[in-house]
């Protein structure tokens, strides 16, 4: 797979959720953007993983 330029995105977040995200990033020493990505692509992979089982 060649991998393409990354883009912005912008999307809004629950203030809650983005301190959620704070936390957990900080006890991985992660900066929470970088971890709210690690998790989206995370999601995306479970999720391709799961329609292609069925």
């Amino acid at each position: 797979m060649i991998r393409e330029e990354s883009s912005v995105t912008k999307i809004v977040l629950d203030p809650d959720d983005i301190a959620k995200a704070c936390l957990l990033a900080a006890e991985r020493g992660l900066r929470y953007q970088t971890y709210l990505k690690m998790i989206i692509h995370e999601a995306l992979r479970d999720a391709e993983q799961k329609q292609k089982a069925s």
